[in-house]
């Protein structure tokens, strides 16, 4: 038998029998019960504002003086926290370099790197203002001081001896008003403003629909993007054994350049899935829509068939490689983690590549939901969509840090302020361990051999029998 159609019937075997999902057998393999928990958010030293007065940021002067301005932030004790719970209580800085003597042992180990990490900020210099329904409102001023903010909580991480490699930024860092207020150069400049600030200079951004409103693709990588890169999707490793993927979900969109191959494909498929008018009556666009249906409206995109073959490359190479995987984009690819109006067209299409590489991706972190949300798929994938700084409270913050953590021990999410509504991140997120990996059960010719296949199925039994399960 061929080693895919093995393995991934072991999987759905595992699956059906244990009536639990896959990563709770990832945690038993991986000696770590945490995940079988409830799902918790996690905040290793949370950093706050000492004090907000005088204010660090006058929305009374014109744009042209807003400055940068240093916030005075303390550290404060360990917390594990769901949504938000209210003021911190501040307590003195540790010196020492594990969190707490109390956790398990992947939780003092050492990084392998750490990596910035905030969502949607759809900053422009105006009043607040609300969503397309008029449900929430829209913080555009304050939700750039929480970038400023967070600049400050990763320089103090870095001035502390924890440095980020990089920061992600997972798109809509501008908003569409800009264009309007002709605000699309002058927003651009604010944020490099702040960027400079930051002690990591590394740093990514997503592309997202708002930037769509404001620029071309071609305009925004070569604005935002790292010097020299020409695509608008790219992948790098940060460490030995890790690839970072970034993907661009808005590649084929009615955003693109009117009458583009890009643009003219997007128009075509909301015409064939969406019944109602959605370029000339946006308030039909839901309109007998159901399930994921409800994607395909003008503000979603999906990625190229030359984005797809790449990243399906990309990830076979990983595999090969022994490396794991993190994508980060800006739409969500998983529905459990979001709503379906936020999904790509494609994104079934994104899901079965990763999916056909168990334990390469280990998560996909992603934008677009300004509520937030998180869920694991069947095959241990971590679909984590962190809250947006654009819908906060004015004391509230929606930003963080990741550490990926050595040896398969999976990594941890440090985050200051506002949780997901959608389900909420374990304290230590485990990919699926490199001990069910199938290249380790398969020979020189991609076939599994009887010895291991009998291996695996031990592992299978002894989880099912720890878990006083009637095979």
């Amino acid at each position: 038998l061929n080693s895919d159609c093995i393995f991934s019937l072991l999987l759905q075997i595992t699956t059906e029998v244990c009536k639990l999902r896959l990563r709770a057998w990832v945690c038993m393999l991986s000696s770590s019960k945490q995940m079988l928990g409830p799902r918790r958010g996690y905040s290793a030293t949370p950093l706050v504002p000492l004090s907000l007065s005088p204010p660090h940021f006058s929305f009374s002067q014109p744009r042209a003086s807003l400055s940068f301005r240093k916030i005075v932030y303390v550290p404060v004790s360990t917390v594990v926290f769901g949504a938000n719970t209210g003021p911190y209580v501040p307590s003195p800085l540790s010196t020492s370099s594990n969190v707490s003597s109390t956790r398990a042992p992947c939780e003092t180990q050492e990084a392998l790197f750490r990596f910035g990490l905030i969502s949607d900020t759809q900053y422009v210099d105006d009043v607040d203002g609300t969503n397309f329904s008029g449900s929430k409102i829209r913080r555009y001023r304050n939700s750039f001081a929480i970038l400023q903010r967070a600049v400050v909580s990763w320089n103090q991480h870095h001035n502390a001896g924890r440095p980020l490699s990089f920061i992600v930024q997972l798109g809509d860092l501008i908003d569409g008003k800009c264009k309007e207020l002709n605000q699309s150069r002058s927003a651009v400049e604010d944020i490099r403003e702040c960027m400079a600030e930051s002690e990591c200079k590394e740093w990514h951004f997503c592309i997202g629909n708002h930037e769509m409103y404001n620029y071309s693709t071609s305009e925004w990588v070569e604005e935002m993007y790292p010097p020299g890169q020409a695509q608008s999707y790219y992948d790098f490793s940060p460490h030995k054994g890790w690839r970072v993927v970034v993907l661009n979900s808005y590649e084929v969109s009615v955003m693109a350049p009117k009458g583009s191959a890009e643009n003219l494909h997007a128009l075509d498929v909301l015409k064939t899935n969406n019944p109602n008018d959605v370029i000339n009556d946006a308030g039909s666009w839901f309109k007998d829509l159901e399930g994921e249906q409800r994607r395909f409206v003008p503000y979603n995109g999906q990625f190229s068939a030359a984005q797809l073959a790449w990243f399906k490359d990309v990830v076979e190479t990983a595999a090969g490689n022994r490396e794991r995987v993190l994508v980060a984009c800006h739409q969500p690819c998983y529905s459990k983690c979001t709503n379906f109006e936020n999904l790509p067209f494609n994104f079934q299409e994104a899901l079965n590549i990763m999916h056909s590489r168990p334990g390469t991706v280990v998560a996909w972190v992603a934008g677009h939901d300004h509520d937030g949300g998180y869920a694991v798929d069947n095959t241990g994938i971590h679909h984590i969509v962190p809250a947006a700084p654009l819908e906060c409270q004015l004391d509230e913050d929606a930003f963080g840090f990741v550490e990926v953590l050595p040896e398969d021990n999976g990594f941890r999410i440090h985050w200051t302020g506002k949780m997901p509504d959608k389900g909420q991140w374990p304290d230590i997120l485990l990919p699926i361990t490199s001990k069910c990996r199938k290249r380790d059960f398969c020979n020189k010719n991609g076939f599994v051999t009887l010895g291991k296949f009998a291996v695996l199925f031990i592992l299978i039994i002894q989880f099912c029998a720890k878990q006083k399960k009637i095979i």
